[in-house]
């Protein structure tokens, strides 16, 4: 990476193992991770930190991911969103990608796979910054 400052990527799942073994990855990559185990930490998360990507499971207790989802999208449009899921649900993954979602990982997703949906969603805000400023 080249920035001084890496990104920051906001894990959120319920499952404490899944979000350390993500931020494991994430962090020997370059990339600066802060951690939520449901919507309501998420959302003071993204409140604290300049957050440029989440991953964020579809299920969790009380405020489900999608629900997450279309709120990051009505106030932190900036934020890319990654969803990750433990079931393979075509209409939830179509619903997710309407909502704004810009990438749809199955649990335990592959540790290439999870860095290559990153740095795609790093790269498309990155152009669409560009082609705003001109």
């Amino acid at each position: 990476m080249t920035n001084a400052s890496p990104p920051i990527v906001l894990i959120v799942d319920d499952e404490a193992p899944i979000r350390n073994m993500l931020a494991h990855w994430l962090q020997a990559d370059g990339y600066r991770c802060v951690q939520a185990a449901d919507a309501k930490a998420a959302w003071q998360q993204l409140q604290e930190y300049e957050v440029r990507v989440v991953i964020l499971d579809v299920r969790m207790p009380g405020h489900s991911g999608v629900e997450l989802l279309h709120e990051i999208a009505e106030h932190h449009f900036a934020t890319a969103v990654i969803m990750l899921t433990s079931v393979n649900e075509p209409q939830t993954m179509a619903d997710a990608i309407e909502r704004g979602a810009v990438s749809y990982l199955i649990k335990p997703p592959d540790r290439e796979r999870l860095l290559h949906a990153v740095r795609g969603a790093l790269s498309r805000q990155l152009l669409s910054a560009q082609v705003a400023e001109a």
